[in-house]
């Protein structure tokens, strides 16, 4: 198995190597639920975990407080969580990744990383220590910066090892027993690396494209949550380092439920790519722009003022209210704006800049308001 998590249960009958992969485990939620910075938040709440996955058995074993519903599959565990059946599905980051973006699912948020990692080894059948032992010498000749390559992008390279016992049988009859033996493990190792290298180069093609359809949302080609998180970050170290200042706008379509029941979901649709032209032409090229959520898009400004920012929110609700948008006509906006505050957490920026928005919502909607 090329990639398995080692438990006490799996090493009754399969030998493993020294882990060459670590994945993390995170929490997702509703997209209302707020962010989880410590497995504690989990305890007397009702988690999701995929049947037979390694970190069922861990979490059954260390956090006795979480009740733990067993699905099928991921699709199946965000549906319990759209459902109210359970409060989070707890899943690889890369998997949910990846299911989020291709299957266009923004109801629901990762709201937090665990502390815990998946380490990933090489499984071989306990029957088989010679085999154990080459993929072990395989994995000791690749270098820690492709392992962290790796381990960075969500491709799994598959190992095959495929033995020609006719080319055994036909040596066999010339060379001992032990040279055979020799020869058989370099032959094999040396098969490995060539495969290494191939899966690499094909590794670094597949990442271009993965990392373009990891971060941009499927319906608008904006960023996504996960990008726009990351851009969050990034700003706020760079911040706190320089002492720069950067500020944040997160607007939200008004009354777009009703766009939704009076014209249909397609409708719908086609005002927020409409919308999405209008954010990407009134702003400029530093700026980050990319969808938050159902309805609501967020704009990350560098370098910026109180003053700049508010003109900068109000000049695209004025656009937005005076573009005719098809089928819909009329369309406008509410905002919220926040300037980052040297050392205080993207989680808490985004608190003060959602309050300010619902203070435009509460106060008439079409407005800017900054807090």
């Amino acid at each position: 198995m090329s990639l398995a998590m080692k438990t006490k249960k799996r090493s009754e009958y399969l030998n493993f190597t020294k882990p060459y992969l670590n994945f993390p485990l995170v929490v997702l939620t509703n997209y209302k639920e707020i962010f989880i910075d410590n497995i504690s938040e989990l305890y007397d709440k009702k988690i999701s975990i995929i049947k037979d996955y390694a970190h069922l058995e861990t979490f059954k074993e260390n956090f006795p407080r979480i009740q733990i519903l067993e699905v099928k599959n991921m699709k199946e565990g965000i549906n319990s969580v759209k459902k109210g059946k359970v409060f989070a599905h707890i899943d690889i980051l890369a998997s949910v990744i990846y299911t989020l973006q291709k299957e266009g699912i923004t109801d629901v948020k990762i709201a937090g990383k665990l502390n815990h990692q998946l380490p990933l080894s090489i499984a071989i059948r306990n029957d088989e220590p010679i085999l154990q032992s080459i993929m072990q010498k395989a994995i000791s000749s690749v270098s820690i910066e492709d392992m962290r390559s790796i381990q960075n992008r969500w491709l799994a390279i598959k190992f095959e090892q495929k033995i020609d016992f006719t080319l055994f049988y036909e040596v066999f009859l010339v060379f001992t027993i032990i040279f055979l033996i020799a020869l058989w493990r370099y032959l094999e190792v040396k098969k490995i690396n060539k495969l290494i290298i191939k899966k690499n180069k094909e590794l670094n093609e597949a990442y271009k494209k993965m990392s373009l359809l990891a971060s941009t949302d499927r319906l608008t080609k904006l960023n996504n949550r996960h990008k726009l998180e990351e851009v969050l970050s990034f700003n706020k170290d760079l911040c706190n380092r320089y002492d720069n200042s950067f500020g944040v706008i997160l607007i939200d379509v008004d009354f777009f439920k009703q766009i939704n029941d009076n014209y249909g979901h397609i409708v719908g649709d086609n005002t927020l790519k409409s919308i999405a032209k209008v954010l990407l032409s009134t702003s400029r090229k530093t700026d980050t722009i990319g969808r938050w959520g159902s309805e609501e898009f967020l704009i990350v400004v560098p370098n910026t003022t109180k003053k700049s920012i508010l003109a900068f929110a109000e000049n695209i609700r004025e656009t937005i209210e005076k573009t005719d948008f098809e089928d819909v006509k009329k369309v406008t906006i509410s905002a919220g704006i926040s300037i980052y505050k040297n050392q205080e957490s993207s989680e808490n920026l985004i608190s003060r800049c959602d309050k300010a928005l619902y203070m435009s919502k509460k106060h008439g909607r079409n407005q800017v308001t900054y807090l």
